[in-house]
Formats: structure tokens, C-alpha cells, sequence
């Protein structure tokens, strides 16, 4: 097969790890091709085919098992085209926007634990802007709490600005833009908005109680959840 150019490269190497499946024939149940196979047939590196793995495993289109390899899930004619499967958001693929999203809030959250553990006064001040918020226990009623109280995504704002690095903080508005796109395109429904909730109450907790450990387990389990929501979205 032909090697693959520079531009629009999660996109070339989603569209031809598909054909490379058309070609081989592949089913429903069978094992795919493994990364390091896929990087020597298409001239890319390891990090873009992983790119790609992942959102394909997160659509459900691939299941990997560990010690085994990685299996189809759907028919390769149901499988849905690059460019609806990974819109751009400003020139970025979703994965882009969340792979940075995870790296930097996931330190973020560290080290905002890492300072309610050690300043007092940081710790309540950050308790005392979300506490009442997260001891709702209404599931049910969850959509009507958020509309009427703080939106989710400012207890990020939050983190970023106890974390103590205004470089990390500035990084991260930088990013507003692409963000908010991504959110507004893929809005969640009333269980998905309780999971959300849930998640973001994990990581208040973690964050309050000075855990940096949970705290960095707690953000990258909402980042995992939040691309689920957003590919099981993009595939319907």
C-alpha cells in the first residue's frame, strides 16, 4: 500500500487501516492486524496508529484483549467514514483535543491536592466554593441541580487556578475554544449528565481532601468517560 503524507494524518491512517481490513477481508470476530504490523504496512509511527486504536475501541468497532490482540466488532460496510468519525474541531481531531485535555488537567488535579494538602486555607477555599454543591444526592433530579447551580466544567477553572502554575493555567485557556466546540457538539443526555456528575464529584473529592494519587486517578477517569460519551455519539 501506498505510504501515507504528513498532512491530515489521523484521518489517512483511519481510512487506510479500514481498507487494509476491506482488503484482508475481515469479520466480525476476527483479529485485526496488530499496531506494530499496521506501522510497518502504512510508514507511520507507533503514536498515530495508537491514535486511531483508540478511537476505534472507544466507538465499539474493536475490542482488545489483553495477551490476545485486538478483534472486530462490526461489519467493516457499516463502519462509518473518517471524516464524520473524526470531525475537526479548528484543524484538531477529538482525540487531539482530549489526549492534551488529559496530560494537562490530569497534573493540574495533582497538584491542586498536592496544595489543599499542604495550605489550610487552600483546601477551604476550594471546599467552600464547591461543597454544598457536591453533597446533592438527588440523581433524578440531576439536569435540574446543574441548570440551576455551577456548571461542571467550572470546577476545572477551579483546579487550574489553585494548581499554582499560571504556565499550566494559560495552557489550558488556550484551549477554550476547542473545548467548548467539542462539548457543544456532543452534549449529554440525563444519564450521561449523572455520570458526569459523579466523576466531577470524585474529583472534587480527591481534590479536597489533599489525595494527589486519587486526584490524577479521579480526572483521567472523567477524561476516559468523556470520549466515551463523545465517539458513542459521533457513531449513531
Amino acid at each position: 500500500m501506498k505510504k501515507l503524507e504528513r498532512e491530515n494524518m489521523t484521518k489517512k491512517i483511519y481510512d487506510a487501516v479500514i481498507e487494509i481490513l476491506k482488503q484482508g477481508n475481515y469479520k466480525v470476530g476476527d483479529k485485526i492486524p496488530t499496531e506494530l504490523s499496521l506501522c510497518e504496512q502504512l510508514g507511520v509511527s507507533r503514536n498515530s496508529i495508537r491514535e486511531v486504536s483508540k478511537a476505534l475501541t472507544l466507538a465499539g468497532i474493536t475490542t482488545s484483549v489483553a495477551g490476545k490482540g485486538t478483534f472486530l466488532n462490526k461489519e467493516i460496510g457499516s463502519i462509518t467514514l473518517s471524516d464524520q468519525f473524526l470531525p475537526d474541531i479548528n484543524g484538531y481531531t477529538l482525540n487531539e483535543i482530549m489526549d492534551v485535555r488529559t496530560m494537562l488537567e490530569m497534573e493540574a488535579g495533582e497538584r491542586a491536592a498536592e496544595n489543599c494538602r499542604t495550605d489550610p486555607a487552600i483546601a477551604k477555599q476550594f471546599a467552600d466554593w464547591w461543597q454544598e454543591f457536591f453533597q446533592f444526592t438527588d440523581l433524578e433530579n440531576v439536569e435540574e441541580h446543574v441548570r440551576s447551580g455551577r456548571k461542571l466544567s467550572e470546577i476545572h477553572f477551579d483546579i487550574m487556578r489553585i494548581c499554582g502554575n499560571r504556565l499550566l493555567e494559560k495552557m489550558f485557556l488556550s484551549m477554550m475554544d476547542e473545548i467548548q466546540e467539542a462539548r457543544s457538539r456532543f452534549p449529554g443526555g440525563t444519564k450521561e449528565l449523572r455520570n458526569e456528575f459523579l466523576r466531577h464529584k470524585e474529583i472534587y473529592e480527591a481534590v479536597a481532601s489533599g489525595d494527589p494519587r486519587r486526584a490524577r486517578a479521579a480526572m483521567k477517569a472523567h477524561f476516559r468517560g468523556t470520549e466515551a460519551i463523545q465517539f458513542s455519539h459521533m457513531i449513531k
